[in-house]
């Protein structure tokens, strides 16, 4: 008998990158332009060597932090994605704030 094979994970959007489809990568580059223009701005403005060195390598960290954060991994899932299904499922859940009461306790003669 021959087993039926049946694919998993597999994505159906177009990805341009592994883990990188329309909806990523508009929000990687939503968060990584104005980090990086903001790097580009003090970069300029800063003349010690040393000091823009340091800026430049912060603002290639913060892009590379960022593609981490958006980038669909494990089960086409990636951190924000992770994350906010975690908060959604926080704010459905009902809470019940109760005060438990001393139980008083009847017997049958008494309720004549």
């Amino acid at each position: 008998m021959k087993k039926l094979m049946i694919p998993e994970f597999i994505s159906l959007e177009k990805e341009y990158l592994p883990g990188i489809g329309a909806k990523e990568l508009k929000q990687l580059l939503l968060s990584a332009v104005p980090g990086t223009a903001a790097a580009v701005v003090i970069w300029l403005l800063i003349g010690d060597p040393v000091k823009q060195l340091l800026t430049m390598i912060l603002g290639i960290g913060y892009v590379i932090l960022c593609y981490m954060i958006f980038t669909k991994i494990d089960k086409r899932q990636s951190i924000y994605s992770y994350i906010a299904k975690i908060v959604r499922f926080q704010r459905n859940q009902k809470i019940f704030y109760y005060r438990q009461e001393k139980e008083v306790i009847r017997f049958a003669e008494e309720k004549e």
